[in-house]
């Protein structure tokens, strides 16, 4: 490989590195106030389809640079970015998680009031 192809490829991953970084700082989390009746209960993430897409996005990149031979002097930087991006992912399931176990919990409380409204009405 010529000097200037080498020289153009670690110009690529020092690009690829600054835009995963702007990227990350300029995006904004969409939060919500979340109450239940009348009682405020704090806030709430809310939906997560951009940043989603922006993390499985930045992955494949940071990905694809760890596999070049060219990412010795970005390595540290690399794999700093590669965890952060993991733990931001493992937030983003466990919402989806509590998501998921908060609407079994309402469909069960529907079909118990469901079964006592039958009840009560049989009688």
């Amino acid at each position: 490989m010529t000097v200037s192809g080498i020289n153009g490829r670690l110009v690529y991953c020092i690009q690829s590195v600054k835009e995963v970084e702007e990227t990350w700082r300029k995006l904004k989390f969409n939060v919500q106030q979340y109450t239940k009746g009348t009682s405020d209960r704090g806030y709430i993430l809310g939906a997560i389809d951009e940043v989603t897409q922006t993390l499985d996005d930045n992955v494949m990149q940071l990905q694809g640079m760890l596999s070049s031979r060219f990412i010795g002097p970005f390595l540290n930087s690399v794999q700093n970015w590669e965890k952060s991006l993991s733990h931001i992912s493992e937030v983003l399931e466990v919402r989806t998680i509590i998501i998921s176990i908060s609407s079994l919990f309402v469909s069960y409380r529907l079909l118990s009031l469901n079964a006592i409204v039958h009840t009560h009405t049989r009688v």
